[in-house]
């Protein structure tokens, strides 16, 4: 339920509130930038997917950081850190971008990871790979169509009279 209505409140303020508090041009701009972060991370990520090498990781531990909630309060997040062997048989540590409230995963778990061979410290748990770049398309697809009719609406309000007599 708390994640439900973390999501609906994020909805509100990104549909309503946002705009109509900073403007529809803001809006735009907010979702122009996590398009474009979405594009780097896809094309960062196929590369990723093309060239990248399979291996078992372990879960060693977590990285804890604190993060602003819907309410202002910092709430920890953890990030698991994660141990793999590289095909020159060495060990390789790097703690995942995705993070949670809770530890999705425990201690000494056995999780696939995916690695670039080349520079085995770009590393990414294999079933964490699209989250991010899809959850900042989905946002910043919204925030730009919602920044655009915001837009569209006020050039009506302003010019209507004048484009539609």
């Amino acid at each position: 339920m708390p994640i439900g209505l973390g999501i609906f409140g994020t909805l509100v303020v990104g549909f309503f509130v946002f705009p109509m508090a900073f403007g529809a041009a803001m809006s735009s701009l907010i979702g122009l930038l996590m398009l474009g972060f979405a594009v780097k991370e896809f094309v960062s990520t196929v590369q990723l997917v093309h060239h990248g090498v399979s291996a078992d990781g372990i879960v060693i531990g977590f990285e804890k950081r604190l993060e602003n909630s819907e309410d202002e309060q910092q709430v920890p997040h953890f990030y698991p850190k994660v141990e793999f062997e590289t095909t020159d048989h060495g060990k390789q540590v790097f703690t995942s971008d995705d993070g949670s409230r809770q530890a999705s995963c425990r201690i000494g778990e056995s999780v696939p990871v995916l690695f670039d061979p080349v520079r085995p410290h770009v590393a990414r748990i294999n079933k964490h790979v699209w989250g991010p770049i899809v959850t900042a398309a989905a946002f910043g697809t919204l925030f730009s169509a919602f920044g655009l009719w915001f837009s569209l609406a006020q050039i009506n309000v302003l010019f209507g009279h004048i484009l539609w007599e």
